[in-house]
């Protein structure tokens, strides 16, 4: 079985693969690229679709064969897809986590592009580089490559949000969908640990925007599909952003309304001390006052010499 096969948990919101089978959506002609094992071609094939698949890992394509309608082998850079496969042969082709692991991944996709019929779409999910844990390892010097993870040690190619936008612009796409699989910050596979920076830094790092985003979830469409839909996208993308700055200022307001709150009940038990305080030293005024009249009452009821 491939390291990289997971069982696919259709309807979660925040895991790539359920990502990917929701925009590849139902009963269409689908081309998994890196299918593996087969796990999201046999949810593909559940919700109607037919899928081929393109693999270099012969032993994982034997698993996946029998929910594949036709497999390709062979290190996909190399590969002629179109040759194989046909023009306009698929609805939809799926790069599941692929894109970081190719020399030439705008290439790819324009091959990609003419495998698709009219009105036909790429579904992607790419790793997101500017996650805060990893800025903030890099930050301590550190970038060790792992089996799996941000740093999967096969990963030659990193991506952020804009750059994921350029690669498929260099490619002749543009994306119609944007979605984000988030990991808390101290939360992935990196074992960065919070208590190990300063809180200026962190509260920094926790400030930008795609500091959770694990893994973006993208469906993107030929450019020359139709001249509207640039200018479409163009719109989405500014309201995306607009939406951005939007959550970035609520966490700080929610951020500042908690310190606020904590203010608050630091000076509310100020306060209670402070009452005691004076309650205290009211006692004591009180009782100073009265030992001078007990004093002379003492004087007049003693007995004259």
């Amino acid at each position: 079985m491939s390291k990289y096969e997971t069982e696919v948990s259709p309807g979660n919101p925040n895991a790539s693969q359920s990502v990917l089978l929701e925009l590849a959506g139902s009963d269409r002609r689908v081309l998994d690229v890196g299918c593996g094992g087969g796990g999201l071609a046999r949810a593909l094939a559940r919700q109607g679709c037919t899928v081929s698949g393109v693999d270099m890992d012969l032993e994982a394509v034997e698993e996946a064969r029998g929910s594949l309608e036709e497999v390709l082998i062979g290190n996909l850079e190399d590969l002629d897809l179109v040759g194989h496969f046909g023009e306009q042969s698929f609805d939809v082709v799926v790069f599941g986590d692929v894109l970081e692991h190719l020399r030439r991944p705008d290439a790819v996709l324009r091959e990609a592009a003419r495998l698709l019929r009219p009105g036909g779409s790429v579904v992607l999910s790419v790793p997101n580089v500017a996650h805060g844990d990893l800025r903030l390892l890099l930050l301590a010097g550190f970038w060790d490559y792992r089996d799996l993870g941000l740093l999967d040690e096969t990963h030659i190619r990193f991506f952020t949000h804009s750059g994921v936008r350029r690669l498929l612009a260099l490619a002749g796409f543009t994306a119609t969908e944007f979605r984000r699989v988030r990991v808390p910050l101290f939360g992935t596979e990196l074992g960065v640990h919070r208590e190990h920076f300063p809180p200026e830094v962190v509260a920094f790092v926790e400030g930008s925007p795609e500091s959770e985003t694990y893994q973006f979830v993208v469906r993107a469409y030929p450019a020359n599909l139709d001249g509207d839909l640039v200018q479409l996208r163009r719109t989405v993308d500014d309201l995306e952003d607009k939406v951005v700055e939007l959550e970035t200022t609520l966490r700080d307001l929610q951020k500042h309304a908690v310190t606020l709150t904590e203010e608050r009940d630091v000076e509310r038990g100020r306060a209670d001390v402070l009452a005691q305080e004076i309650g205290s030293l009211r006692g004591l005024w009180l009782f100073r006052l009265s030992r001078a009249p007990r004093r002379v009452y003492a004087a007049l009821r003693a007995p004259r010499g």
